[in-house]
């Protein structure tokens, strides 16, 4: 679960700084076609978020234009994921200098899109007591925080964890409990988690590119 939350803060800062510096990329890996799209941020200062430590709920962020795009024949992928690295990579270069030409600007960190991995979900409840009566990002943290990240299979990779309710003593379905008073906060948790393996071969294989992994969706 650490590592989890871990890479995730990792993710959000590279997704806030690629912002701020005004263009990010969006690699979609299939098995078919490779695209990357540019995308162009107005300049910002920073980005209104109400999160957790972890970097897991979003508030809002600025809009964008798509400024460049690029597709070329998939290859080194099969059924969703990376067969021959070398190949794939290749591939991935080539649109992303695509996408570069066409936006006149480099891209450095990419939004990464796949479609296999052998993808499961699952649904966990974590409960915390409330610090301070009133509700704040940290006590959505510590409710996150205790679920049982843990008893997911070991190949596991989490590529979301999104809460879709929360409770607060004997209310639930709550949006946002932020603000609100009350003794005890529990949360629902969907988890969206994919195969290890496949997924750090498709990390490794942007890496390899010369790239930095903003998030993986």
């Amino acid at each position: 679960m650490k590592n989890y939350f871990q890479g995730q803060k990792v993710f959000s800062k590279r997704r806030e700084l690629a912002i701020r510096k005004g263009i990010l990329g969006v690699l979609d890996i299939g098995s078919s076609k490779i695209t990357c799209f540019a995308l162009e941020f107005p300049k910002v200062n920073s980005i209104e978020n109400y999160t957790s430590d972890e970097g897991l709920i979003s508030k809002s962020a600025p809009a964008f234009r798509v400024v460049g795009v690029s597709s070329t024949k998939s290859r080194g992928v099969r059924f969703g994921e990376v067969f021959e690295m070398d190949e794939a990579e290749q591939a991935i270069r080539t649109v992303v200098s695509g996408a570069q030409k066409m936006a006149k600007t480099v891209i450095e960190d990419v939004l990464v899109c796949f479609s296999g991995g052998r993808t499961a979900s699952y649904s966990l409840r974590g409960n915390s007591k409330v610090i301070s009566h009133e509700i704040s990002a940290r006590d959505i943290s510590l409710a996150i925080g205790a679920c049982n990240f843990e008893g997911l299979p070991s190949d596991s990779f989490i590529l979301n964890a999104m809460p879709v309710n929360f409770s607060l003593d004997a209310k639930t379905k709550l949006a946002d409990p932020i603000g609100q008073v009350g003794k005890e906060l529990s949360v629902d948790v969907h988890v969206l988690t994919g195969n290890n393996a496949t997924v750090q071969n498709i990390i490794n294989c942007v890496t390899n590119c010369y790239l930095q992994v903003a998030g993986i969706i």
